[in-house]
């Protein structure tokens, strides 16, 4: 058994409220996990869609107040097809979206530790994060803007959607996600040094996904007989 990503789509807007991720049809049980990079990053956010109350788990600015990423997970229940929408209300900047959802074989499915890095206080090109893990055989997504910067996903990580980008100038907007599998409890990098083409300001997040603990209810045949676990 391994994990699967079994979907991503992006979308993006160079002004505008709204973005419109292409729609999907996600199953019961897998975990969607949505990043959001907006240059306005004063505006706070909200997400729709699949018929999901979504759980935000990080909404991060940039330090030098140049971009900001949300982060959102949901291990999916009762979903119904259709778009996952993005509303920025007020918004008149370049922002991308990416949504995608992951299965792991057999296994009920939870979220985990996460983290986050809101960028250098002097622009470097090492978008980078460390996340210690809760359990073995984790999926670590790792989701970063990096403005007009192309990003490189590091050796022994795996690309799920890269250098989308939106905007002009200045105010360009570039988003990517990507993945490592933690094969033990301990801290990962997600990115590296010099995985930027060039040096700017970035901000990047880091979920894990994982199996759900098992249950620890001792069986009612073993509490009748006095047994503990």
């Amino acid at each position: 058994m391994a994990w699967v990503m079994e979907q991503s789509v992006e979308a993006g807007i160079t002004t505008g409220s709204t973005i419109t991720l292409t729609s999907w049809t996600p199953v019961a049980g897998e975990i969607v996990v949505i990043g959001l990079a907006q240059r306005n990053e004063s505006i706070a956010p909200s997400v729709a869609g699949n018929g999901q109350t979504w759980t935000q788990i990080m909404d991060i600015d940039n330090v030098q107040g140049q971009n900001g990423i949300v982060m959102w997970a949901n291990v999916i229940s009762s979903p119904s097809t259709g778009s996952i929408e993005v509303t920025i209300t007020g918004n008149t900047l370049p922002a991308t979206a990416i949504a995608a959802r992951f299965s792991f074989s057999g296994s009920t499915l939870a979220i985990g530790a996460n983290a986050s890095d809101d960028g250098p206080a002097t622009d470097d090109d090492d978008m980078l994060v460390a996340i210690t893990t809760t359990l073995a055989d984790s999926l670590i997504v790792a989701f970063g803007t990096h403005r007009s910067s192309t990003f490189t996903v590091p050796a022994g990580q795996d690309t799920i959607d890269i250098n989308n980008s939106y905007g002009s100038g200045g105010d360009v907007t570039t988003s990517s996600m990507w993945s490592d599998v933690a094969t033990s409890v301990t801290s990962y990098t997600m990115g590296g040094l010099n995985d930027l083409g060039s040096v700017n300001d970035w901000v990047i997040g880091a979920i894990e996904l994982k199996q759900a603990a098992p249950s620890t209810a001792v069986p009612n045949a073993l509490m009748m007989m006095g047994v503990g676990v």
